[in-house]
């Protein structure tokens, strides 16, 4: 919020008019440094590609966010994004258990869990 009024004063000068409603609340969300909270963000973490860094110092220091359980999941995430918009939107795939019904615990005890009991193949 501080580096609002910063950020208008240099629109109003390049754009000679106010921001539109949905151009101020793009401003309002601009991505800050994960490490120091600066903007703008001009580096991206290379292992998730979501994470954003305003210097390498920044980018090559966070080893807690590489190291991350929630960098290894958003960089998986990203590739199998990449893939599905590759190939269409799809992959296809074919469940191989239709004929009895899973166990509870497929459904408690997570994904992994219930692609193998239904024996889900692509």
């Amino acid at each position: 919020k501080e580096a609002l009024p910063g950020v208008l004063d240099v629109w109003r000068k390049e754009k000679q008019e106010e921001p539109h409603e949905w151009e101020l609340e793009q401003l309002c969300h601009m991505p800050r440094c994960r490490v120091c909270q600066k903007f703008p963000v001009t580096l991206v973490c290379q292992q998730c590609r979501y994470t954003g860094y305003c210097s390498e110092a920044c980018q090559s220091g966070d080893t807690e966010h590489r190291s991350s359980w929630r960098c290894r999941t958003m960089g998986l995430t990203a590739n199998v994004a990449h893939v599905l918009h590759k190939f269409g939107g799809g992959i296809p795939y074919h469940v191989l258990r239709i004929d009895t019904p899973l166990s509870q615990e497929a459904f408690e005890t997570g994904w992994q869990r219930y692609v193998s009991e239904a024996n889900i193949v692509a």
